[in-house]
C-alpha cells in the first residue's frame, strides 16, 4: 500500500478500503488512523470486515461525525471573530452538559488538532465562569491551550500581584500542579 504521508484523507481511505479487501486482518489497525481518514473511510461506505475492532472504531467513527458536526458549528460562528465562536462554544458546553466528560474532551481534543490557533483564541475568549467550570471535566484539554499566565485570571488568581508575596507557595503549587499534569497524556 506505499506511505500515506502526503495524501489526502480521502485518497487515504480509498487506498484502506482497497487494501482491506485483499487483507482483512487490517482492520485491526483502524483505530491507528487519523480521525479525518476515518470519517472518509466510513462515509464513503467502504465493504469493511466485521469484528470487535470495527464494532468499535464504528462507534468511535459515529462520534467523530457528531462532534465535528459541533465542531464545524464553533468554526462557522467565527467568521464573526472569537467572541461569536465563545459564544457558540458556550452553547455546546450547554447542550451537552459538562457532566458528559468523556464528550467534551472528545471535542476539545478534535478542537485543538483541527486549529490549535483558532481553539486558543476561543478558550482566551471565553468568560472567566466557563473556564472555571471546565477545569474539573477537561483539565487536560486545557493545559495546552492556555499558558499559566492565560489560565490564572481566568480562574480568578491575579498571578503578576500575587508572585511577590506568593511566590515560594506558586512554585510549589506549580511544581505539584505540573507533576500530575505531566502523569496524565495530552
Amino acid at each position: 500500500m506505499g506511505s500515506l504521508s502526503g495524501v489526502s484523507p480521502t485518497d487515504q481511505a480509498r487506498q484502506i478500503a482497497d487494501r482491506l479487501v485483499q487483507e482483512p486482518f487490517l482492520v485491526n489497525l483502524l483505530p491507528t488512523l487519523d480521525n479525518q481518514v476515518l470519517v472518509e473511510l466510513f462515509s464513503a461506505g467502504a465493504d469493511l470486515p466485521e469484528g470487535k475492532t470495527l464494532q468499535a472504531t464504528a462507534s468511535f467513527v459515529e462520534r467523530l461525525n457528531v462532534f465535528g458536526g459541533k465542531l464545524d458549528s464553533v468554526l462557522a460562528a467565527g467568521r464573526s471573530g472569537p467572541a461569536a465562536e465563545a459564544a457558540e462554544l458556550e452553547v455546546f458546553l450547554a447542550e451537552t452538559g459538562l457532566e458528559q466528560e468523556a464528550d467534551i474532551k472528545l471535542f476539545f481534543d478534535l478542537f485543538k488538532d483541527r486549529d490549535r490557533d483558532v481553539a486558543t483564541t476561543v478558550t482566551m475568549a471565553l468568560p472567566g465562569e466557563t473556564v472555571q467550570q471546565m477545569m474539573k471535566p477537561v483539565p487536560f484539554q486545557l493545559r495546552p491551550l492556555l499558558k499559566p499566565f492565560q489560565l490564572l485570571p481566568k480562574l480568578g488568581i491575579e498571578y503578576a500581584s500575587m508572585s511577590l508575596i506568593w511566590n515560594p507557595y506558586l512554585k510549589c503549587w506549580r511544581n505539584a500542579l505540573t507533576a500530575r499534569l505531566m502523569e496524565q497524556p495530552s
